[in-house]
């Protein structure tokens, strides 16, 4: 029996919707298909999407870098963080309380300050460069950076005084630094194979330049060829991503750079308040500083670590942030979205612009002959200075 189109059993006014009708009828079935193909496939990526955790086995006693912690140990870490090195700015930095820390550390790591590896150096009067040389100079040295300065702190949000070294809880609640370990190797008779730089600045809170700055012009001096830099360690968080029950140990691979630009605005004659103009020097600068807050960088999602961070975090997630995060191929809008709502994550997929500081006026009743802002800028590893320069 011959096929009978049932659009044509209808009237003629009528035939263009029945036929229209059919089209979205059968252009339905194809999307829902397609959405569980689609669903499918992203449900088979989750589940078999591979942890990037390395493998560590158990510490053991037995092994050749087991440290075993000693009440000298702990006594020595508590005695370095006693020592107040608080830097308030860059021209008020506790610098008799840094020589102390370079007494305390040649006090408590001898097998360090009388090695004939290791060389000690004093730059720009309170930062310290070691140099270790490993057995096998054929191999690019490294560079581990950290700094004995800090900043000041309000004893009371703290849970423990900050500069006691109280152990709670099985925590020792402080700073710590690179000489155990290497005081460990030492005194084992197992100096390292490659060679490395420790540099410690004494500026680093309030700029750096007059330490860690100072450094690297000694080692660019030299024409070292760094195999790679390691700076101070992150923090470990809990509870950092919902439905993330692990601990999470965060690696620095890169870091913000930074800019901070003037604005003043200084066109609007002066004169007395009681004649004012349709504005002032102080209400255009409000006009773009409020017009820099409300125009945010562009988003840069996925051309900096940020992106690499959640993938690595993806296979220790729970559903439904596990479905989401291994699949950033699809949802990186939706991530987008989600992280730009609190200024901890925004920061991290875009450059920042901070207005910090403010002035303008010299008196009540007259006119301000000028006005001035702060702007901060905190750059994303994918711009540069030039970048954020231009950005309207």
């Amino acid at each position: 029996m011959p096929f009978k189109d049932p659009c044509f059993t209808i009237h003629a006014d009528r035939f263009l919707m029945c036929r229209m009708t059919g089209i979205f009828s059968y252009l339905s079935k194809v999307f829902f298909v397609g959405l569980i193909v689609l669903v499918t496939l992203m449900l088979i990526r989750t589940l078999t999407y591979p942890s990037q955790q390395p493998n560590v086995g158990q510490c053991s006693p037995s092994d050749a870098d087991f440290i075993k912690l000693t009440d000298a140990m702990i006594s020595n870490f508590q005695e370095i963080l006693q020592i107040k090195t608080i830097a308030w700015s860059s021209s008020n930095i506790m610098l008799a309380e840094i020589k102390q820390v370079h007494h305390l550390l040649e006090k408590s790591y001898p097998h360090i300050h009388s090695s004939k590896f290791i060389k000690r150096e004093v730059v720009n009067t309170y930062s310290l460069l070691y140099t270790v040389q490993g057995s096998d100079p054929s191999l690019k040295p490294y560079l581990l950076m950290g700094h004995m300065d800090v900043v000041p702190v309000d004893d009371q949000i703290w849970e423990v005084p900050p500069f006691e070294g109280r152990i709670k809880d099985g925590y020792l609640y402080g700073r710590v630094g690179y000489h155990g370990g290497l005081e460990f190797r030492l005194k084992s008779g197992n100096p390292p194979h490659r060679s490395f730089f420790i540099g410690l600045g004494h500026d680093e809170e309030v700029s750096g330049h007059q330490g860690a700055e100072a450094i690297s012009k000694v080692l660019a001096a030299r024409t070292e060829d760094l195999q790679f830099l390691l700076d101070e360690g992150m923090t470990v968080l809990k509870g950092v991503l919902d439905w993330v029950e692990p601990a999470v140990a965060l690696i620095g691979v890169a870091e913000k750079g930074a800019v901070t630009l003037n604005v003043s605005v200084e066109d609007i004659p002066s004169g007395h308040s009681s004649m004012p103009g349709k504005e002032s020097n102080i209400g255009v600068l409000a006009k773009a500083l409020s017009r820099i807050e409300q125009n945010q960088h562009p988003v840069m999602f996925g051309r900096g670590p940020e992106k690499a961070l959640l993938e690595a975090l993806a296979p220790e997630a729970a559903f439904p942030l596990k479905f989401v995060l291994t699949n950033l191929w699809f949802f990186s809008p939706l991530v987008t979205w989600f992280l730009s709502q609190k200024p901890s994550t925004n920061a991290a997929i875009r450059t920042t612009s901070s207005v910090t500081m403010v002035g303008g006026g010299t008196k009540i009743n007259v006119l301000p002959p000028a006005a001035w802002g702060v702007i901060n800028h905190r750059i994303h590893p994918a711009q540069s200075i030039q970048t954020v320069s231009i950005f309207k």
